[in-house]
């Protein structure tokens, strides 16, 4: 698989069905490579969604950042990765990772040590039988990988990681441990934005969706960050590295960075500066969540057909930024079919 070096991250459970399916066709439409879907612990199916979004392009690659090995058995993990891959031709990538203790302990989800759980879990898989038709080539596998012990792991029984929350600095450190021919796929969160208020307020909102989780303020700390950096708002010195921001040419170079480190493939995922609040997902519209849309009156490549729509960038360092707005249009609500009657249809004879 050519997997290609530009992808977009997005989390479709705030979409309609429809919506989806929108984003990936534009997504392919526009050149990018692949599009990634996150799995929340109490969301949609991954593969049910990979499927459909499969069914509805010709050529983008479809691909789990972190298919949750808590939730399913490596048979029934592999099986699915299996059924997509050959009914689709080499074009989904099976992510997998090992969530948070939080929400694992939150939902009740059994789970144990996670570094140990994920060799066994990967050999399985590897050595998993297999009776229906068989894909032409075995579908790709990278782990959600933040430290060294199950990077190495990935490096041994993987195609490769995808580590999120990166920085140009963590890449480096990830591809030092990656063999020749692996994958690093990263994360970039960025915002269009050039005023560093506004731009830095929307990159503190994802941030304290992410801190509560110990692993990436543990990750934060060992590329040079402290408490004071993670507390209190946390720091200007943080966001900037974390988050992209700026105009179009700040953040190709942010994604230029990743490249020059050793990464192989990027995944934008863009956020919004509307300042609106982040809430758990039961109790959100999808106009609060903030990496939904990119602020409004940038170049956007992308628009819906309702106002809640996501909106995604073309910045990247090997696409060209494209003049290719596409308004917002509102559907208009349906009109009631008039009743025919003996009189109605007299009235347009007469007429």
């Amino acid at each position: 698989m050519e997997l290609g070096a530009l992808g977009v991250i997005h989390n479709l459970d705030f979409l309609t069905g429809r919506e989806a399916t929108r984003l990936a066709r534009t997504t392919e439409e526009l050149g990018y490579s692949a599009l990634w879907v996150g799995e929340l612990m109490v969301g949609r199916d991954p593969f049910a969604l990979a499927a459909h979004l499969l069914a509805n392009t010709s050529k983008l690659i479809i691909g789990t950042t972190a298919a949750n090995v808590w939730k399913r058995d490596p048979l029934s993990m592999i099986g699915a990765a299996r059924t997509l891959a050959e009914l689709y031709g080499d074009r989904f990538v099976l992510g997998v990772g090992v969530s948070h203790e939080f929400l694992l302990t939150r939902y009740k989800v059994p789970h144990q040590k996670p570094l140990a759980f994920m060799r066994e879990y990967l050999a399985t898989m590897k050595s998993a039988r297999y009776l229906a038709p068989p894909p032409a080539v075995e579908p790709p596998i990278v782990v959600g990988a933040l430290f060294p012990k199950m990077t190495a792991l990935a490096n041994a029984e993987a195609q490769g990681v995808f580590p999120n929350l990166a920085t140009p600095k963590h890449t480096v450190r990830v591809r030092a441990l990656m063999a020749p021919g692996k994958w690093l796929c990263v994360t970039q969160c960025f915002v269009l934005e050039t005023d560093p208020a506004k731009a830095r307020q929307a990159g503190r909102t994802v941030l304290n969706d992410y801190i509560r989780f110990a692993n990436y303020a543990r990750n934060l700390k060992t590329l040079g960050f402290d408490d004071q950096d993670l507390t209190g708002g946390f720091s200007d010195r943080l966001v900037d590295a974390v988050v992209a921001w700026g105009d179009v040419t700040r953040i190709r170079e942010r994604i230029a960075a990743h490249y020059a480190a050793g990464a192989t493939h990027v995944g934008i995922q863009a956020l919004r500066t509307d300042n609106a609040p982040t809430t758990t997902p039961a109790r959100t519209t999808r106009r609060s969540r903030p990496w939904l849309r990119a602020s409004a009156g940038a170049d956007t490549i992308l628009g819906c057909e309702a106002s809640h729509c996501p909106w995604i960038l073309c910045v990247a360092a090997s696409v060209p930024v494209l003049d290719c707005r596409i308004s917002v249009r509102r559907k208009e609500p349906a009109r009631r079919p008039a009743l025919r009657t003996e009189r109605t249809d007299e009235r347009r004879r007469a007429a």
